[in-house]
This record gives structure tokens, C-alpha cells and sequence, in this order.
């Protein structure tokens, strides 16, 4: 997969910091990379699910995807990655084992891609976008460091 610049830099700072997800937004349908593990059954089901959490003003909005039967992934996202869920009907998951970036380009050791219907409840998202207009999300690493203390097992 050929790779822009800003795409390259979000995963070499993913692989630096060891964390497993990014969103992208195409012209297309939105997609969630993963860099770690890849669903192995055949058809597997996948449920999604968007939420803000705060905690003293501070915000941040996660996404919880659960392949059912095999792992769960957390999604850190903004509100411009939330706008791309509403316009879209489809999502496109793209798991990517041992990534490497080579000439510009995502090398993977094994990859896999699943489009599934976008099932996400469009009228939440609007709220969760209004939410954040009106108020701003404050310090999102403190949010997440407080979902994290809150949560050791995510609400998947």
C-alpha cells in the first residue's frame, strides 16, 4: 500500500510508541489500520461501538471493536474521524502483522482487509461531534490516562 507522508509519519510514531491503532479518512470509506494481530476465521464479526468519555472537562472519544470470538481493539479518534463515520455507510478494517515501511510503502508480514457495514447509530455520533464542538475535549491524554485507570479491562 502506497503510503502519503503524513500516513508514514502516524505509523513509524505508532511503532515508536507501541500503540496499535490509527484512523485515516479516505474519500472513500473510513479506515481503521491495526498493527498487531488479524482475525483468522472466515467471516468474522466484528462490532464497533463510539463513545466520549470525560472525566473533569477533559474528553476523549474512543472507538471499542470487538472481532468477536478472537480480541478487542481500542480506537482513539477525533472529531474529524467521527464526521467520516457519519458520511460513510461502509468501514474499512485493514490489519497489518509486523509492519514495516520500505520505499514509501506499508509491507506487512501477513495483512487482511474486511469492509463491514457501517451499523454505528448516526444520531450518537452527531451527539458526540455537537458535544465536542461546544465544549472541546480539554486534555485528551488525561482522559485517556483516566479511562485507563478506570477501566483495566475496556468496556468492550
Amino acid at each position: 500500500m502506497k503510503l502519503s507522508q503524513d500516513l508514514e509519519e502516524k505509523i513509524n510514531t505508532l511503532k515508536k510508541f507501541g500503540l496499535f491503532t490509527i484512523t485515516v479518512k479516505t474519500d472513500k470509506e473510513p479506515i481503521i489500520f491495526y498493527f498487531g494481530d488479524m482475525p483468522y476465521s472466515e467471516v468474522p464479526i466484528i462490532h464497533l461501538r463510539v463513545f466520549l468519555y470525560c472525566q473533569e472537562k477533559n474528553c476523549v472519544i474512543l472507538g471499542c471493536a470487538n472481532i468477536i470470538g478472537e480480541f478487542k481493539m481500542e480506537i482513539k479518534m477525533g472529531v474529524e474521524f467521527v464526521e467520516e463515520l457519519i458520511r460513510s455507510d461502509k468501514i474499512l478494517f485493514y490489519f497489518c502483522v509486523d509492519p514495516t515501511i520500505e520505499n514509501h510503502e506499508l509491507v506487512c508480514e501477513k495483512e487482511r482487509k474486511i469492509m463491514i457495514n457501517n451499523s454505528l447509530d448516526k444520531n450518537q455520533l452527531r451527539k458526540i461531534k455537537e458535544s465536542v464542538e461546544k465544549n472541546g475535549l480539554g486534555d485528551t491524554e488525561y482522559a485517556l490516562a483516566s479511562y485507563y485507570q478506570d477501566f483495566v479491562e475496556p468496556p468492550c
